[in-house]
């Protein structure tokens, strides 16, 4: 049955499924929108040399390079948290059949959501830095913290359906595993930016047009992965 081969897959291929997660993150609309201010932010270069970073000197490339870890790093910190506080937490509470159920069932809320289908009121509070203000060294990394605890409009059903995902490994380190791959996800478009900033951005404008495409792509990941939970647990449960 499909059902059968959907569970299977996503049993067998979670890393797969948080790592792509991470970069449907990335291309949420109103991340994707805001992705050059922050670059230009936390590298202190005005967004018109990212565009034409071939004009950029050594040292201001090695800068970029250099606060985009840092700012990785940052929201890095707090996903992998989460997944740390989900083994230590959720050891066998997650793994029960009927958490998986329910685990489902929320997935597929966050679905819902994300195909703006249904609205959910937590998700539309969000923290927002002061792009005015500069700490030195440390800004890139604060700012990366500040990126994954305030922008939940955006990263908030996918991150929530990973997350849920993650719990239900909790207890044989597979939380910290499945978010520090969501993490590295999330990641790898902010580094594309600091190692080739012209073409990436450039590139990212393009896909501008089919932010509702994304949407629904991501949406149905997510129903699936969902229902595949719901599935899995009430087959064992009725068995």
């Amino acid at each position: 049955m499909f059902e059968d081969k959907l569970t299977a897959f996503f049993s067998a291929a979670p890393y797969l499924v948080s790592f792509t997660a991470g970069i449907l993150s990335f291309l949420a609309p109103c991340v994707l929108a805001i992705v050059p201010s922050y670059v230009s932010y936390i590298s202190g270069l005005s967004i018109n040399k990212l565009k034409h970073s071939e004009t950029l000197s050594a040292k201001e490339h090695i800068h970029l390079i250099v606060t985009a870890f840092i700012f990785i790093f940052g929201f890095s910190t707090i996903f992998i948290a989460f997944g740390i506080f989900g083994d230590l937490a959720f050891a066998r509470v997650m793994r029960s059949q009927w958490a998986r159920v329910i685990g489902g069932v929320i997935i597929v809320i966050f679905a819902l959501y994300f195909a703006r289908i249904i609205k959910i009121p937590l998700f539309s509070w969000g923290f927002r830095t002061n792009f005015g203000s500069k700490i030195a060294f440390l800004s890139p990394y604060i700012l990366g913290v500040s990126f994954a605890l305030g922008w939940t409009a955006c990263t908030g059903p996918i991150l929530g359906a990973i997350i849920t995902m993650s719990f239900q490994e909790g207890g044989r380190g597979g939380a910290t595993a499945l978010m520090s791959i969501f993490s590295l996800g999330l990641g790898l478009p902010f580094l594309l930016i600091a190692f080739f900033a012209s073409w990436t951005l450039s590139a990212l404008n393009k896909i501008k047009p089919y932010f509702r495409v994304i949407e629904v792509i991501g949406a149905i990941i997510l129903g699936a992965i969902g229902v595949s939970y719901i599935y899995d647990g009430i087959r064992v449960l009725t068995l």
